[in-house]
């Protein structure tokens, strides 16, 4: 499979972390921002563990970070898009997942897990995690 969709420009990315790095330090007196933002995103996968697709095939970057970090979302990974799908640093990674996140917000139906990471017209990843599966499956069964 070819890797050609959902491609982040560099120079954006770098630009989006000097300005949350100052906003952070204004607010937060702080610029760790990828201290600061997986404190945040793991709040965020603990409520709501269905989250995790909203990071599309970035959310392999981003549960490499958190368990390099300590933070225990199980260890399945998929290497081959985790490759694809990250930045040169944790700074461009975070970010990378973040800006994701907001596309998927804005035009994604909640819960699509099929993405076009081919643009020559190859077959839809589709993104399952099989322990943050195992996460969601207690939400389900209350319904």
């Amino acid at each position: 499979m070819e890797y050609t969709e959902y491609k982040m420009d560099l120079k954006r990315i770098r630009a989006k972390i000097r300005t949350m790095k100052r906003t952070l330090k204004a607010r937060q007196g702080t610029t760790d921002l990828v201290g600061y933002g997986l404190t945040v995103i793991r709040a965020r996968l603990l409520e709501d563990s269905a989250c995790y697709l909203t990071y599309g095939p970035y959310w392999w970057a981003m549960k490499d970070m958190l368990i390099r970090r300590g933070y225990s979302f199980g260890n399945d990974l998929d290497e081959e898009v985790l490759r694809h799908y990250r930045g040169q640093n944790d700074e461009e990674s975070l970010v990378m997942c973040e800006t994701f996140r907001d596309i998927y917000l804005e035009c994604f139906m909640p819960g699509t897990r099929r993405f076009m990471l081919d643009g020559s017209g190859g077959e839809d990843y589709v993104l399952a995690d099989r322990d943050m599966e195992i996460r969601i499956l207690p939400d389900i069964a209350l319904i």
